[in-house]
């Protein structure tokens, strides 16, 4: 087996709204998605002749769900309908985090329609559930190798997830404990993880840099085992850093 990998990291990709109702009205008008990208999705970006395979991740900035009612508190609520689901195969979409400020806003009920709809796609998923499975990671193996995705985000810390009720893998980066990092990222070790990437929603929008906070836990992070640290939700490219060898992307932007 040839062990060689293309990783293809988005960041924060909006389904809904405009998106979702125009995929309902022409299903099969995808490159309205993903534009001149979707062949590089397509397993565009990996090199074929020298036996290189591709895995796509990204961050679902949505929920998947048929619910109507609403998280009435947040400005915005963004869904993508179940039977719009294609549009994430169609873009080999291998992955994605859901730990963010999206994925509830069609409460309990969408969050568990959606858990459910990727499930029943065959697409993996990390960051919500309750407090074992939200923090855990998937486990994903393409190319030979075996890959950890976990998924954390900052906000809303009133999602977080609790033994009573699903939510997100939440972190605080002003108060967290690294030696938790550590227990949580031992998971990816133990499951015979070559590859462990952190995706993670912090820091505020439209912001062009980290925060001192948001720079050590992604160095904390590494210092805990993460081989990438993917960082996302400012809607900005921010800075990227190689810490102790290991890549940290603190915000992607937005891909769609």
């Amino acid at each position: 087996m040839s062990r060689n990998l293309a990783l293809v990291i988005l960041g924060d990709c909006m389904l809904g709204r405009i998106v979702d109702e125009s995929l309902t009205a022409l299903p099969r008008q995808l490159s309205g998605v993903w534009g001149d990208t979707l062949p590089l999705l397509q397993g565009g970006m990996a090199d074929a002749a020298a036996g290189e395979e591709q895995l796509v991740a990204a961050n679902l900035e949505c929920a998947v769900t048929a619910e109507e009612e609403k998280d009435e508190e947040r400005a915005f609520n963004f869904k993508l309908h179940p039977s719009n689901l294609p549009a994430l195969k169609a873009a080999c979409i291998d992955f994605v985090s859901l730990a963010n400020n999206h994925c509830l806003d069609f409460k309990q009920a969408g969050l568990a329609e959606m858990q459910r709809a990727l499930a029943a796609a065959g697409i993996a998923y990390a960051g919500v559930g309750r407090p074992a499975q939200a923090a855990g990671p998937a486990i994903l193996e393409r190319a030979g190798l075996r890959l950890a995705f976990f998924s954390y985000a900052d906000h809303f810390s009133e999602w977080a997830a609790t033994e009573q009720r699903p939510g997100i893998n939440y972190i605080n980066p002003e108060s967290y404990s690294p030696d938790t990092l550590c227990q949580q990222l031992s998971a990816a070790s133990a499951a015979g993880a070559d590859l462990t990437i952190v995706f993670i929603h912090w820091g505020p929008n439209w912001k062009w840099r980290p925060s001192k906070a948001i720079q050590r836990l992604a160095h904390d992070f590494v210092e805990s085992g993460a081989d990438i640290v993917f960082g996302h939700s400012a809607h900005h490219i921010q800075g990227i850093q190689v810490y102790k060898g290991a890549p940290i992307i603190y915000s992607a932007g937005t891909y769609s």
